[in-house]
């Protein structure tokens, strides 16, 4: 199905037609998440509130309270730890790239040995993502020995799997960095034997945050700034460069752009005066963005970086939360809100978090893998998970009623129009605070916004019970079989207490169990 988060791309009937907005993005299935500001526009009478991710059990949220959460998987302190004193990992574990294939989660990250050598293409495998093993592959010697984990050839720190390219030997794919911060490709059939693509891909040096595809289209996304290493975009005034983040595109990952698009920002520009001309202090985007590729939405969590001073090591990075519907553009629904926090991790390591390609959605829960940027006086890295309670990284909540003057209390959000791919195609809701005296109600709606016969509110029958996937249906219906064209979808908040009730997603897709 189709989600028209901009328009479509009817005919215009003039000379020309400006493709300025997003083409619309097909998805197996639909999400629309209560922070997408593309896919749920309208809103009346509602509240958007993020959620802070858990780190482990016993987490302490923005209030000082304890939240106890023995379900959480990851324990406490990392998943995947250093190695030995003589393994090619044994004083650094960081930049995790979490793929499942063939029934597993597979792990590439990038590692430190005791001299303090970095190596990327170190491999890891698991089961359920939370027990990590380090198979001994035999494929590349290391002080002697061949019984390590590391993966041969030039395997990047920025990795793809992309198991829906034609070519067998391109079904994973990495960028890797040489000298200067120059960037180049490499691919791979099985992401254990790499071959080097094309050198020096963007003609200028990148510190990149992550590679995906979308829409047909491979983007990498990085840090721009603040050295004029790689500085594609100058700042607006000059001396006042920051970390900001950009993209580049290519249609075949081998010809990319040397031009950037100006993805996301946090400094100040004209006409506000740059707070100082000191390159590491003040708030700025840090290694671009990991992007989750939801279908018809994308979901990145950016390089928070906060710093008081001109001091590296006194800089903080917490993640936020960023969205984009063409992988060029991003808004943050809620600025600086911190989804993944950057303190007191378990085991004393420095609140400097780097993000990377690792997202997943594991029976109830979504589940990121992250890791740390150490100082000079906290070693500790490893590979950490946070994660919520399946796709609960928002919600919309009814706000009291407090307009006054005799107006409607109508708490309600609407959709983007949505093209339906064939029949079958039935609604869900991932709701919570559901019960007796709080519902929810779905009406579905034209393109023009008028009410569709037998799908009206007054056809509906409310969602009473929580739940991650709760199915939708209306009097004697339940598919959405018989409707042609685009559909928006609208839902209403009912009951005596309508504030209790939470909408975290609405879901247009197939019918399936968590």
């Amino acid at each position: 199905m189709a989600v028209a988060a901009a328009s479509a791309r009817p005919s215009t009937g003039k000379r020309f037609t400006v493709w300025t907005s997003p083409p619309s993005a097909g998805a197996d299935e639909a999400v629309l998440f209560p922070f997408d500001l593309n896919s749920l526009p309208f809103t009346r009478d509602l509240r958007m509130t993020l959620e802070t991710a858990r780190r482990k059990p016993d987490e302490v949220d923005g209030g000082l309270n304890i939240v106890m959460d023995p379900r959480h998987p990851g324990g406490k302190g990392p998943v995947l730890d250093h190695g030995a004193p003589g393994d090619p990992d044994a004083t650094e574990v960081i930049c995790p790239n979490v793929f499942r294939v063939d029934g597993e989660y597979r792990m590439w990250y990038l590692g430190a040995d005791a001299d303090g050598r970095r190596r990327t293409g170190q491999y890891a495998v698991s089961k359920d993502g939370f027990h990590w093993e380090k198979p001994k592959l035999g494929l590349v010697e290391f002080r002697g020995s061949t019984r390590n984990n590391l993966v041969a050839g030039p395997c990047g720190e920025w990795m793809f799997h992309d198991p829906e390219d034609p070519d067998p030997g391109r079904r994973f794919k990495s960028l890797y960095m040489g000298k200067e911060m120059r960037i180049s490709t490499s691919y791979s059939a099985d992401g254990l034997r790499w071959r080097a693509g094309r050198e020096d891909i963007f003609g200028l040096g990148m510190e990149v945050g992550h590679v995906f595809r979308f829409n047909g289209c491979y983007f990498a996304n990085g840090q721009g700034g603040p050295a004029p290493i790689n500085r594609t975009i100058p700042p607006a005034v000059e001396g006042a460069s920051k970390r900001i983040m950009i993209t580049y595109a290519s249609y075949d990952f081998e010809r990319w752009t040397h031009a950037a698009a100006l993805s996301f920002r946090k400094d100040s520009i004209p006409p506000r005066p740059p707070e100082d001309f000191e390159p590491h202090r003040g708030e700025q985007v840090h290694e671009g963005a990991a992007v989750w590729n939801r279908g018809n939405v994308l979901i990145g969590l950016y390089g928070q970086y906060h710093n008081a001073t001109n001091d590296r090591d006194g800089s903080v990075i917490d993640l936020g939360l960023i969205v984009s519907h063409d992988g060029l553009h991003f808004q943050e629904p809620v600025p600086d809100f911190k989804m993944v926090t950057s303190y007191e991790e378990a085991d004393g390591a420095a609140p400097r978090l780097l993000q990377r390609n690792a997202f997943a959605n594991m029976d109830d829960r979504t589940v990121y893998w992250y890791s740390i940027w150490k100082d000079r006086l906290r070693p500790q890295t490893g590979v950490r998970v946070a994660t919520w309670v399946r796709d609960r990284l928002g919600y919309f909540a009814a706000a009291h009623a407090n307009h006054g003057f005799g107006a409607a209390y109508e708490p309600h959000c609407v959709s983007c129009p949505i093209e339906l791919g064939g029949p079958g195609c039935r609604v869900f809701l991932n709701a919570d605070g559901l019960g007796e005296h709080s519902q929810l109600a779905v009406e579905l709606l034209g393109l023009d916004f008028t009410p569709l016969p037998g799908y009206s509110g007054a056809d509906c029958i409310p969602v009473t019970r929580p739940g991650l996937r709760q199915a939708v249906s209306w009097r004697g219906r339940e598919a959405l079989d018989t409707l042609a064209g685009p559909v928006r979808v609208r839902v209403d908040w009912k009951g005596v207490r309508p504030e209790d009730a939470r909408l975290y997603a609405v879901y247009l897709g197939d019918e399936r169990v968590v």
